[in-house]
């Protein structure tokens, strides 16, 4: 019987048209027998023509399907992590096409650092056509880089450290290692929550333990970007993920507060606002991106601290509510 030594998972949710062209990367890549890898796609509850895809391929790929109604990209990452039979796991997402050798070249890193327990390679954004303007112009650099994923830290390989880790898109780890180091459930994106950094999370608990990776330039993939996530509004979501997520892990909310929220990130919000509107009136984009970052940050934080305030404060009326009343949700 042959060992899978690679189990490439995909976690997607109501992106089927992406994750047939992720797919059929998959299928073009080049000095991997089939045998010794498969393709484990978890669906996180989608509601599109995403099984139908993944029927398409089963004759082209080891396909193995799992249905994932609880949702949560966490949930979901731990899912393809109980089903697979590879002896490593290599994620991508449904929005990227794999390098002919990605595989590969995961595949002959496992064999040359043996004692590693992770690894990442290179993400190459590819903007949808027409790109918007201002984005084309800005989206290799700070804070855009981020939001495209571009992940290039040149051409040698070396021994990653906390300055330098991979990204979501792209990364690979040892399985015995992967099940000792699940993904955090009050990280990653969720319906009402808005949190990122599961994977990021995973890796600096895995160093912190002593264990080691590698930067795998050979093992790229490419990130497509659609013009919808070329936009303000996009640009302003994703650093609101980022601030929800810092707020989170900051830790308590504190006793001080003015309507709900500790003073300083009032105070950060309106200094971020009133910069971002200033920087669009009279700078590039170069710094007004810099300002809405912050704007989003800010927002995110708020949001975060807004809601947790309402929710401490409904848990406090529900534990000082009659027995009877709460055995009725009242």
């Amino acid at each position: 019987m042959n060992v899978v030594i690679a189990s490439v998972a995909i976690c997607t949710q109501n992106r089927a048209d992406s994750l047939a062209r992720t797919l059929e990367s998959l299928c073009g890549m080049e000095h991997v027998p089939s045998s010794v890898y498969e393709v484990v796609i978890v669906d996180n509850g989608s509601t599109d023509h995403t099984r139908k895809v993944c029927n398409a391929f089963a004759a082209r790929l080891r396909i193995r399907y799992f249905f994932e109604g609880q949702r949560g990209l966490s949930i979901a990452r731990n899912r393809a992590i109980r089903e697979a039979c590879g002896r490593y796991i290599c994620w991508t997402d449904d929005d990227v096409t794999v390098d002919r050798g990605w595989l590969h070249a995961y595949l002959r890193s496992f064999a040359k650092y043996a004692e590693a327990a992770f690894f990442g390679g290179k993400i190459t954004p590819l903007l949808e056509a027409p790109a918007i303007q201002w984005f084309a112009q800005n989206y290799r650099e700070e804070p855009l880089h981020y939001l495209v994923a571009l992940r290039d830290l040149g051409a040698e390989e070396f021994l990653f450290d906390n300055m330098h880790m991979p990204f979501g898109a792209n990364y690979a780890i040892r399985m015995d290692a992967q099940r000792r180091f699940l993904y955090d459930h009050e990280l990653g994106v969720q319906p009402g929550r808005n949190r990122v950094g599961e994977e990021t999370a995973v890796i600096k608990s895995m160093m912190g333990a002593g264990l080691r990776g590698y930067w795998i330039p050979a093992a790229e993939v490419f990130h497509h970007i659609s013009r919808e996530r070329q936009s303000l509004q996009y640009v302003e979501e994703y650093f609101l993920r980022h601030g929800e997520t810092s707020a989170y892990l900051s830790g308590h909310l504190g006793r001080r507060s003015v309507f709900g929220a500790p003073a300083w990130v009032w105070r950060s919000y309106a200094e971020s606002l009133c910069g971002y509107y200033w920087a669009r009136a009279v700078r590039d984009p170069k710094v007004w991106l810099l300002r809405l970052r912050d704007l989003g940050m800010a927002r995110g934080q708020l949001k975060y601290y807004l809601r947790e305030r309402s929710n401490s404060r409904l848990r406090a009326r529900l534990l000082q509510a009659p027995a009877g009343r709460r055995a009725h949700g009242e």
